[in-house]
């Protein structure tokens, strides 16, 4: 469920800075800059912008999440990166008016995102025996792409009966990582219960 509507971002955040007024140009930098790890440019005045410095792909998102997992669970910082992902679909990506909220949002959204797909593999390990970690990673990701190709049809589909409103796929996409992070406290609760525990 999660992946369903992580995805999403990832597909619409060009048309929805589009329909914000950003420029076509500075729009076409969106998913980069989500992807970004870390990103530096600089804007010329005749608005031309220098793609040169733009570095790696969800680095960030993807390693950090990880290196605290191993001090304090995998399980709760999957849950909080997820719960933060949710958050900034449903209040930071919805209310975007202008190109600085938009360019924050897949900022934060790349990073925290990231986490949903870096995490995945150690949460199956923690879980499973030793010989069984390959194919059980196999399958999570083979159900998750499940999720992950039908949320942007879907999503496509509810702008499409909204007349053009993105505002009712963000609801779907924020509603679809609400419902995976409810799985991941489940599953935390049954391995560490409700005591404050490294899971």
């Amino acid at each position: 469920m999660h992946l369903g509507g992580m995805f999403l971002p990832v597909t619409y955040i060009v048309v929805a800075a589009r329909k914000n007024g950003m420029s076509q140009y500075m729009a076409n930098y969106m998913v980069p800059i989500l992807n970004a790890a870390r990103y530096e440019f600089t804007f010329y005045p005749a608005g031309h912008m220098n793609t040169t410095n733009l570095h790696g792909y969800s680095i960030l998102g993807r390693t950090a999440p990880n290196v605290i997992a191993d001090k304090v669970g995998r399980f709760n910082v999957m849950i909080v990166m997820c719960s933060i992902t949710s958050l900034l679909i449903l209040g930071l990506w919805m209310n975007a008016s202008n190109n600085l909220a938009m360019i924050l949002f897949a900022v934060f959204f790349g990073i925290s995102s990231g986490s949903g797909v870096g995490l995945t593999p150690a949460l199956v390990a923690q879980v499973s025996p030793m010989k069984e970690i390959g194919t059980r990673t196999g399958l999570i990701f083979a159900i998750g792409s499940l999720a992950g190709l039908s949320g942007s049809p879907i999503g496509g589909q509810i702008i499409e009966a909204s007349s053009g409103s993105l505002r009712y796929m963000m609801v779907f996409a924020g509603a679809n990582c609400i419902i995976g992070t409810l799985f991941f406290v489940v599953a935390r609760l049954s391995l560490g219960g409700m005591k404050i525990a490294n899971v």
